[in-house]
């Protein structure tokens, strides 16, 4: 099996990627996944986090895959993302800053910006630099070797 690392979305269709891939038997797997990684832009709904710890993390605990959450640590992507969690037992969900677990969140930008959710051709636009860039940065500092598996909204192709 080739390594990968799956990059959660932590909508309905990246959850089912995982899932589907862990009822498939071992011996027919195609990747063997190395962590699962999602990037917290700070504004997931309480629903989000729910769906997170009550029916994804104790599976994934289950199969003692590394989960990590990250998060961009401040306005300047320079500054690059900071690792709000990362363990094989997840159980938490972290979809705002804590006193402990600090991050700069999407709305924050957005409001210091003076701007509003940017939608074109079905793609969010203004949550790139939350999501891709510090996923694309996380990966070549800690997972290089490994395929990228993402997860993302079957209607936003």
């Amino acid at each position: 099996m080739e390594p990968a690392v799956l990059y959660l979305g932590m909508g309905c269709d990246s959850t089912r990627l995982i899932i589907k891939h862990l009822e498939t038997p071992r011996q027919k797997r195609k990747f063997k996944i190395e962590a699962v990684v999602s990037s917290q832009v700070g504004d997931e709904s309480v629903l989000i986090k729910e769906q997170m710890e009550k029916c994804l993390y104790p599976i994934l605990a289950e199969e003692g895959i590394r989960t990590v959450q990250i998060a961009r640590k401040s306005s300047s992507l320079k500054d690059g993302y900071v690792v709000l969690d990362d363990t094989t037992n997840p159980t938490e969900c972290y979809i705002r800053p804590t006193p402990k677990k600090i991050f700069h969140r999407l709305s924050d930008e957005m409001l210091w910006s003076g701007i509003i959710p940017q939608r074109a051709h079905k793609k969010r636009l203004c949550s790139s630099k939350f999501k891709k860039e510090i996923l694309s940065e996380f990966h070549e500092k800690n997972f290089s070797w490994c395929v990228k598996l993402i997860g993302f909204n079957a209607s936003e192709r």
